[in-house]
């Protein structure tokens, strides 16, 4: 398959599905992945992600307190590799992201106090 990096077998420890229909051992082959990827006509839906329409609100809330968590974090780290206007613009998007991820912990515990 050309541009496929790809080993040609590859071991999926989370044993999905796709991977124990693979033959039973477990292995995923570059042809599967390609079939499988490229078997069905391409979606019309422009949604790249979305978000079940079942889960419970505090599992909502859950997840946004760690996906804010992780980009407070992230914006903290590049923080410190820069200087001047740009490492303050870069303070300003942690203080925000820092208030929303504060927001949202306060409805998670009225949602579902610890």
């Amino acid at each position: 398959m050309p541009g496929c990096s790809l080993p040609v077998r590859q071991p999926c420890a989370i044993r999905h599905p796709t991977c124990l229909a693979a033959g039973s051992d477990g292995f995923l082959t570059k042809e599967l992945i390609y079939e499988k990827n490229h078997s069905q006509p391409p979606s019309t839906d422009s949604t790249l992600f979305s978000v079940t329409p079942e889960a419970d609100t505090e599992t909502l809330l859950a997840n946004a307190s760690e996906t804010l968590n992780s980009a407070r974090e992230m914006a903290n780290m590049l923080a410190f590799d820069l200087e001047g206007p740009q490492r303050s613009l870069v303070l300003a998007i942690h203080q925000l992201v820092e208030i929303g991820g504060l927001l949202v912990d306060q409805a998670l515990e009225k949602v579902a106090p610890v």
